[in-house]
């Protein structure tokens, strides 16, 4: 088995706080914001012309790939869904 290269994992603050008691080999955390994990914090970074995407021939950057997130966020916005601030 070989090691997950250290730029892959996510920010300390993200990392596993806690043990399921179903599944105690899986930690949760107990917060974790998708969105900047997976795409706002590549774009920080300086990797916002960098591939996120690869489907065929078609690649999008993490650019474009916020820029249309961010659109669809608003549309859901603009038909009256809101975000929410709650645990699952």
């Amino acid at each position: 088995m070989s090691e997950i290269p250290i730029d892959y994992l996510p920010p300390k603050e993200y990392l596993p706080e806690r043990i399921s008691p179903l599944l105690p080999e899986v930690r949760i955390p107990q917060k974790i914001n998708l969105g900047y994990l997976y795409l706002d914090r590549h774009i920080i970074e300086g990797k916002a012309q960098k591939i996120a995407l690869l489907y065929k021939d078609q690649k999008i950057t993490f650019q474009e790939l916020q820029r249309n997130v961010n659109r669809f966020a608003n549309a859901l916005r603009e038909i009256g869904i809101e975000k929410t601030t709650g645990s699952c």
